[in-house]
């Protein structure tokens, strides 16, 4: 009796072992990543607030949310439609990876100084891969990019000294020019482009347009384009929307989506402006939810 008492206690603590070591597992178990068709279906065919905020949250695993930034300060009549870019030129795009030369016009740019100190530079491998690398500035001389990009998503000053912003105009450049620009003051870059990452799926979910005169005359008429082209270099931009601005009338629109607009990975987005009035400022928002593949 007492033998199979102790027989039947030792299979009860085994079985609970197992079990305990199945539930432990289960928790630390990675959640899977939630498909787009996973997204629509659990919002009834479209994306639920809910579901919004949980990805702005980070709480959907394999989602998450960016802001395409465009600012243009100044374009004028004669550049025809160009990037909407801080650096007021079109964005080279390259055909292979590069490391880039990170410099500011300011020298107050740099470790133990009063302007930005560090930033993190986000793109894309010679693969389409996401990578990312800190960047210690060193003022008005040039810092060379620990890996090599072919294509720049955004760059943020991450620390500054006691103006609490980069003082100068940042560039990240290549051989070909400007990649990516951030203006003096305000500490993230505005150039309207992106490039879906491999394994990525984006949905381009609002934008918003906004123009004025940056200087006396005539309210400009502003019209913008917003192209993508997937699967990168070897094919065409296709236009997303064309979107007509008389500022004498109005100086801001929304374009309204009836649905989301998907875009797969290796997908180029562009945003471009043209005006017929010299000192224009021009500016976009592009909302975009970014997923597996």
């Amino acid at each position: 009796m007492k033998d199979r008492l102790i027989q039947t206690v030792a299979i009860l603590a085994i079985f609970l072992a197992i079990a305990g070591a199945v539930v432990l597992s289960l928790r630390q178990a990675p959640e899977p990543e939630m498909t787009v068709e996973e997204a629509l279906e659990l919002g009834g065919g479209k994306f639920s607030q809910d579901f919004l905020i949980s990805v702005a949250l980070g709480d959907i695993p394999g989602w998450s949310t960016f802001i395409m930034r465009g600012h243009n300060p100044s374009q004028t009549s004669a550049s025809g439609f160009i990037d909407l870019c801080e650096s007021g030129v079109d964005i080279a795009y390259l055909t292979t990876a590069e490391q880039l030369t990170v410099g500011s016009t300011d020298d107050d740019d740099k470790t133990a100084d009063t302007g930005a100190i560090t930033l993190l530079l986000t793109g894309l491998d010679s693969e389409f891969s996401e990578i990312s690398e800190t960047v210690t500035l060193n003022g008005v001389t040039g810092v060379t990019t620990s890996k090599s990009y072919l294509r720049v998503n955004s760059m943020v000053v991450r620390t500054a000294g006691s103006s609490n912003t980069n003082e100068g105009n940042i560039t990240a450049s290549s051989t070909g020019g400007t990649q990516h620009e951030i203006d003096a003051n305000e500490g993230v870059s505005q150039c309207a482009t992106y490039t879906v990452p491999l394994g990525k799926r984006a949905l381009l979910y609002q934008v918003e347009l906004n123009a004025d005169r940056s200087a006396g005359g005539t309210a400009p008429n502003i019209e913008f384009h917003g192209l993508a082209r997937p699967g990168g270099a070897d094919f065409a931009f296709l236009q997303l929307f064309d979107k007509r601005m008389d500022t004498s009338l109005v100086t801001e629109l929304d374009v309204i989506l009836p649905f989301p607009t998907l875009m797969t990975e290796k997908t180029d987005i562009r945003i471009e402006s043209d005006t017929d009035q010299n000192s224009t400022e021009t500016r976009v928002r592009i909302y975009l939810l970014v997923g597996p593949k």
